[in-house]
This record gives C-alpha cells, structure tokens and sequence, in this order.
C-alpha cells in the first residue's frame, strides 16, 4: 500500500538508510525502527521505505585481528552506501539510523551528496549502565598481570556491556551523538535515550514526523543546516566534553563533504578558548548516562551558547537558532512534551558551568615537534603525567663517549609536552655521540637534511642524504604523499 501511495507523487516518501545488524548492541534496536517510523508517518499522511543498508563494524570487537585494517576504510564504504540508497531519486526526505564509530561520519558524508534533502539523524541510545568503569579496568589490569584467568574476563565485559545499546563510555560512538546534537541534525536531546523504552520510540516517530513536515515545506535541507558555523559547533561540543581523538580524522572528512576545509590546527586553535565542562569515561569515572542524570546535552548546548563558545545564528532541523537544544524530552499522559533542560549541573564532579570548568583549554589538543604531529586526549592525561623526560637512547658501544670531563653520565634529555608541544630534544653539550638518533629520523624521512633543527645538529661529515645507491628504511612508496590543488596525481611531498 505504501509503494502504491509513493507513486502517486502527492505524499511525501521518507527514505530510511539503516546501519542495522544484530551482532553489535549499539546497532541492534534498530531492526524494529523502521516498523516505528512507518507508523508514525502514516499518521501525517506520508509514507517511509528503507532505502538501503550500510555496514557496521564495532573496533572493540575487530581490534587486533586483521578485520581492523578495514575499519577506516568502512566509513567511505558506509558514506557511498547511503549515496547509493539515496540515488534512486525516490524521496522527499532522509532518516539516518546510525550509532557507532565510522557509521555516522559516513552516513554524515553520504547524506551532504543530496544537499537539496532534509535529513534528519536518529539514535538508538546507549545501554543501562553495567560494572562500574573503575571495576572494570581493575579486572582487565589483573588480566593482563595474570592475576585472574579469561572467564573473569570474559563474565567483566559481559556484565559491563550487557543489553542492546551503545556502550556507555565516552567514546567516538557516544561523541558521534554530542556532535550531531550540536550540528543541529537531531531532535533535541534525544543521544542518550535508552532503547527499548516508551521515551525512545516517541523520538523515533517524531523524528521521522520532523523529516515529513521540513519535506513539505522545503525548510531546513542539508545544505541549510550544515555550514561553516554548524561544523565549528559540532568541533567546540566534542572538544568541551573531551570527545574521541578519532574525530581528529573523521571531522576533516566530514568537513570537506560540505566543502568547508579544516586542518589539526584549527582545531587545537578551538580548543585553546574552549572551556573543559563534562567529565566523563575515560575522562572521569562516570558515564554518559550518569552524564544525562546530571544535565545532559541540553545543559552543555545552553552553557557553550550562553557563554559564547558556539554560534546561536544557525539553521537546524528545528529551524532557525540553536535555543531549541536548551529543551529536554519528557513522557507526560503518554504524549512526548518538551520542556527546558536544567540551568545548574546536578553533579559538579560530572558537568560544570563555563564559568567554574574542569580546565580553561578543550579536552584535545595538538601535539608537534621533531617528530611530527598528533592529537592527545588531554583531558584524559592527569596534569602530572603532562611532562614526561627521559636520558637519551645512547647505544652500549657509544656510552663511553657520553661520560666526557669525567661527568657522570649524559646531560641529554628527551622531554614530551603534551601542552600544544611534542617531543623537544635537548642536546648534550659535551659530545655528538647521543645526536644520532636525530640523524636516524631525519634520514628516515622526517626532517629535510637540507633544513636540520637546532636539535639536529651532528657534524657535517657524517650527514648524508637519502640515496637510491643504498636501501631505504621503508619502501619509498610508503613516504608521505600529497595532491596537488592542481593535479590528481599523487607526488612525494618536498623536503623528503
């Protein structure tokens, strides 16, 4: 009946892309959404047809088998999954079902292809919190330690991820859900609602209700709501609650599908006026459902606007201004109400204000230096493991050579700053011995011998460039690589 009424072309089609599988508990809910948002678009006088699948594989579950390689790559093939679904130009508006790592940055990125679509994003929530987080870790410590054999193991993780639903740490899973939030492509407040509950599946339908009603009146499209202004947002809510270091990758991706370019830099340049304001695992001890107990996103969305740190002037799938994101759901006579989120955290070791956070800085920073660049979870690293030196990796035959003057040992030091710094080599005075290390990474590809630091400062005679008369370190393909803006054609970048 409902394909009959879709070709007829009078009622608006919803298109439903879905990352369902029952093997993953994050994912899992979502066999029975389809069948909700049916239902409820019927009542608006429309209809919903799930228009393709994408995989979806959890990196617990991969991590240290081979299927891990794949797990990067997933997220293009999830991205061209939903552009495929959505191609057969069948539908009026899209409701992506999506939860974990590499699923949402890819349906982000296939849904920004039909620009011209409103789109909105539907969660499946988090599970009931099982075995605290501190339990936990001290079972997998005395795992690792041989203390307790792998049943104890194995009945730990069972009890800590226990019943459909995404697991409760703050991870890229739930941090997918912060964004998304704050980017303006869910109905408010809806990341950390359990599944299988009433509250859940009235989210659902009025989800599915939004994505009818933005389709008749042509309001809010993709296009509208993602620019410049929604994708700092989406950066300023993962950095003030110390998201996942994955979005360090996955944001530039997702970015660059609405044409908009962001770098590493950027984003460390954010964090250092973002205020810390949420404390959750693996930044604190509690988790993201003691995280919505204690004020939730509504609380982060109101403090971050209130004291400046997001842009209030954007378009979401509610419409105009991020108000909206204030407002927390509630069941009252069975009948889904909306009413204003707390104006005080109800934990303060959990959620802060921005006027009392956790740190002044973001919870992710960029670290450089000799070495290259990265990113670090800052807010997960105690202030006093910030600054870690160590001696010089001086070789046994070279020791001799480190005591010159009768000092007792090398003066070389190697100091790791995780504060917008990396790793900074302080070179000893009495010999040249130690430096070699510095000449081992510049030959290997690091540092241009023809541009050495002030770190790398071995005699002339023992530099020598990279030479095709003897074998390099790796096989040159594997050099870093770069496209130029005006070529497809992949090139050595300069200096290596």
């Amino acid at each position: 009946a409902d394909k009959l009424t879709a070709m007829d072309g009078s009622k608006p089609n919803l298109g439903i892309v879905t990352a369902y599988n029952d093997m993953l508990s994050a994912h899992q809910p979502f066999e029975r959404f389809p069948d909700v948002v049916r239902k409820a678009v019927r009542e608006v006088g429309a209809t919903a047809q799930v228009a393709g699948g994408t995989p979806a594989m959890c990196d617990g579950v991969t991590q240290g088998r081979p299927g891990m390689e794949l797990s990067l790559f997933s997220r293009d093939l999830i991205a061209m999954s939903a552009g495929i679904a959505l191609t057969h130009d069948a539908f009026d508006a899209g409701l992506m079902l999506g939860v974990c790592d590499k699923i949402v940055p890819g349906l982000f990125m296939g849904a920004l292809a039909f620009g011209h679509l409103p789109v909105v994003f539907a969660p499946a929530g988090p599970m009931p919190s099982g075995i605290p987080n501190a339990e936990k870790a001290r079972v997998r410590a005395e795992y690792a330690q041989n203390k307790v054999d792998r049943q104890t193991l194995l009945e730990s993780e069972i009890g800590s991820y226990h019943s459909p639903g995404t697991c409760t740490f703050y991870g890229t899973a739930n941090s997918n859900q912060m964004m998304m939030e704050l980017g303006g492509l869910h109905m408010p407040s809806t990341a950390f609602v359990h599944p299988d509950t009433g509250l859940r599946d009235a989210l659902t339908a009025a989800a599915a209700k939004r994505a009818v009603e933005l389709a008749r009146s042509g309001e809010c499209r993709m296009a509208d709501v993602i620019d410049e202004k929604s994708i700092v947002n989406m950066i300023v809510a993962l950095l003030a609650t110390g998201g996942s270091t994955n979005h360090a990758i996955h944001l530039v991706a997702m970015a660059r599908a609405a044409g908009v370019l962001i770098d590493w830099t950027d984003m460390d340049e954010l964090s250092s006026v973002t205020p810390l304001l949420a404390r959750v695992y693996p930044n604190g001890s509690a988790d993201v459902n003691a995280f919505q107990a204690a004020g939730g996103v509504a609380f982060i969305a109101r403090e971050l606007a209130m004291a400046g740190n997001i842009h209030t002037d954007v378009t979401t799938i509610m419409g105009r201004g991020i108000e909206a994101y204030f407002q927390e759901p509630s069941m009252v006579g069975g009948e889904l109400v909306w009413r204003d989120g707390v104006r005080e955290s109800l934990d303060l070791d959990i959620l802060r204000p921005a006027s009392n956070p956790f740190d002044k800085e973001g919870g992710l920073r960029l670290v450089q230096g000799d070495l290259g660049r990265a990113v670090i979870k800052i807010s997960a690293v105690k202030p006093e493991n910030r600054i870690v030196e160590a001696p010089p990796p001086c070789s046994r035959r070279r020791k001799t050579h480190c005591k010159p003057s009768g000092t007792a040992s090398c003066s070389a030091t190697w100091s790791l700053s995780c504060a917008s710094k990396g790793p900074r080599r302080t070179a000893c005075r009495n010999c040249t011995a130690c430096r070699r290390p510095c000449r081992s990474f510049r030959t290997r590809g690091s540092r241009s011998p023809s541009s050495p630091t002030a770190a790398c400062r071995a005699p002339a005679a023992r530099r020598r460039p990279p030479s095709t008369s003897r074998p390099r370190p790796w096989p040159a393909v594997r050099w870093p690589m770069f496209r130029t803006a005006t070529s497809s054609a992949w090139t050595p970048r300069p200096g290596f």
